[in-house]
């Protein structure tokens, strides 16, 4: 699916709106539960949404002004592993084996927010946010995630297809619905568009039997 790749007009106050309205946001949550501190079932639930919100903002962050921002170094490693995703959608460079470990890591952490019950919790939901953001990718480029995420994976086929400057958010969409990021209702998708987005191609498989 080849389309442009970058995201025109940029205007050089967005970064800094989005920056600031996560930032009113998170701060809101975190005083929310060191004001609840007593009460450890809520308290805890609160730095762990905390954690796991600051991880899928810094997803739609890196995806919105990194991976698609037309003044970013078109020669580095993460652009063109990323431009290459979008020329060949079936081609995922996360392993299975990765996905094991970092739920690992995830377990052991949690584990140990649980124990601790302070503020290490944050980190916690910020590693299972990270986690879920690798594995959600994952899942949405896998047909039989129409029925567990549609609405999710509606947002990410119009990303690789007719509108890839909205639908940044990877794992959850409430930022793109809150910044505005979200496609124009009257883009249709029509059938061929999301065949074309299941099927890998012969150079994506070939890639993916020789790292097998």
């Amino acid at each position: 699916m080849k389309q442009p790749h970058y995201r025109p007009q940029l205007k050089s106050n967005e970064l800094f709106y989005c920056l600031v309205i996560f930032g009113q946001i998170f701060m809101a949550f975190l005083l929310i539960a060191t004001a609840t501190r007593q009460l450890t079932p809520l308290f805890f639930a609160l730095l762990f949404f905390d954690g796991f919100l600051a991880a899928t903002y810094l997803e739609y962050h890196h995806h919105r002004f990194m991976s698609h921002k037309k003044a970013y170094d078109q020669d580095s490693f993460v652009f063109n592993r990323h431009r290459n995703h979008h020329v060949h959608p079936g081609d995922i460079r996360v392993t299975m084996k990765q996905r094991i470990i970092m739920l690992l890591i995830c377990c052991v952490v949690c584990l140990a927010a649980v124990y601790l019950n302070n503020y290490f919790t944050l980190l916690a939901g910020f590693i299972f946010g990270a986690s879920y953001s690798f594995i959600s990718h994952w899942m949405l480029h896998q047909p039989w995630v129409k029925k567990l995420f549609p609405r999710l994976l509606r947002f990410h086929i119009y990303h690789h297809s007719k509108s890839p400057n909205t639908c940044f958010g990877v794992s959850c969409p409430w930022w793109d619905i809150l910044f505005d990021t979200v496609p124009p209702r009257e883009l249709p998708l029509t059938n061929k568009i999301i065949d074309l987005y299941f099927t890998k191609d012969k150079l994506v498989e070939m890639e993916q039997n020789n790292h097998s």
